[in-house]
């Protein structure tokens, strides 16, 4: 018992040397982003993306495609944020109301194909899709 006593300071000497380290310069330093993430905190998996540090968060900077409209890159984010279906290709959002189609200035169908889309296709479900189309 006596032995375990006198080993438990250097135990936890030890412990506090390698186990707590005092924030380097650089990490101090961070104002963005990117440094939070090159410092080596984690990103949290939002939209954008997080990273906190040193008390602060950092949003990660989004740079918008400039191959379409910005009025379509904020269709296309309201559609997946209100859980529709965003196809870009045929600049459609599938399963939202008609309301939020003509808030956004779409062209509301209330029964398409699910094939619409597909004109091979050898088979088809018979269902109705709701889509917006733009």
């Amino acid at each position: 018992m006596k032995k375990l006593l006198l080993m438990l300071p250097l135990l936890l000497l030890t412990a506090c040397q390698y186990g707590i380290e005092a924030p380097t310069d650089e990490s101090m330093n961070i104002s963005n982003f990117e440094e939070c993430i090159n410092a080596g905190n984690p990103a949290m998996e939002s939209y954008p993306r997080q990273c906190r540090a040193n008390g602060q968060t950092f949003i990660e900077n989004i740079e918008l495609p400039t191959d379409k409209p910005l009025d379509l890159v904020r269709i296309e984010s309201e559609c997946t944020q209100g859980g529709g279906n965003w196809l870009a290709e045929y600049k459609e959002c599938e399963y939202l109301s008609k309301e939020w189609c003509d808030e956004n200035g779409g062209e509301f169908k209330e029964c398409e194909s699910a094939c619409r889309n597909d004109p091979e296709a050898e088979i088809c479900t018979m269902q109705c899709v709701i889509v917006c189309q733009f």
